[in-house]
């Protein structure tokens, strides 16, 4: 009967420690739009006009996400139209929208943002 007991126990701490585990992956962060996560993001570098998605990169001054934290790192301008994001210098984010072309540049429109 204390064989079962223990067991149970340990079997009752191991779904606890896995349900927090799935929660931190799960669970909203701070700059990640809805319906996107980390992880699936397309990549700054990879942009091109017509794409329509979540990008990842890190947010600039100037209103651009960037593949890295540098200022001389590639970027992309970001038109959040009417959306309060609030980003700051050198946040990871990822954003969801539609790259656009504007005369010769490339800029996302974002419709979503965390």
């Amino acid at each position: 009967m204390a064989r079962r007991i223990i067991a149970v126990s340990v079997l009752i701490v191991l779904l606890t420690i896995l349900v927090g585990i799935g929660y931190g992956f799960l669970a909203p962060i701070r700059g990640v739009a809805t319906g996107c996560d980390l992880f699936t993001g397309t990549e700054v570098v990879s942009l091109r006009p017509g794409f329509r998605g979540c990008v990842k990169g890190y947010y600039l001054p100037g209103g651009v996400i960037a593949q890295s934290p540098q200022a001389s790192s590639y970027s992309v301008s970001l038109d959040l139209g009417p959306l309060r994001c609030d980003f700051r210098r050198g946040e990871f984010i990822v954003v969801h929208g539609r790259a656009v072309d504007d005369e010769g540049r490339i800029v996302m429109t974002v419709d979503r943002c965390g």
